[in-house]
């Protein structure tokens, strides 16, 4: 019988990651159950608005791209949207502090330009 995922709960298939005997289907299912939200921290150096929903048509829109500076306490990374055309980045938009939870899924905080 296929496990389910403590995560997500989607069968997993093959392989899996296993972490103090829980089964995982993915990295990111995995980090978003043991790290379930942003530390006080992370909260702090950011405002509470969203990247939204990036979208592409064509390779044309809006992506993420790249992960820096990962949080030691929440997990969560840096993450810059771009605007696309043909899927090559033509210029920034904002920064992002990113937590992924399912697949194609995540919670993201826009990186304050000013202190608090």
């Amino acid at each position: 019988m296929l496990e389910k995922c403590e995560g997500c709960g989607e069968r997993i298939l093959a392989g899996g990651i296993t972490h103090d005997g829980v089964r995982y289907c993915r990295e990111s299912c995995m980090e978003f159950n043991l790290h379930p939200g942003f530390c006080q921290s992370c909260l702090e150096a950011t405002e509470e608005k969203t990247a939204g929903n990036l979208e592409t048509l064509n390779g044309i829109g809006t992506v993420m791209y790249g992960r820096s500076d990962p949080c030691p306490e929440c997990g969560s990374v840096v993450r810059r949207v771009w605007v696309v055309f043909v899927y090559i980045p033509v210029f920034p938009l904002s920064r992002y502090r990113v937590i992924d939870s399912e697949k194609h899924w995540f919670y993201s905080r826009k990186i304050r330009t000013t202190p608090k």
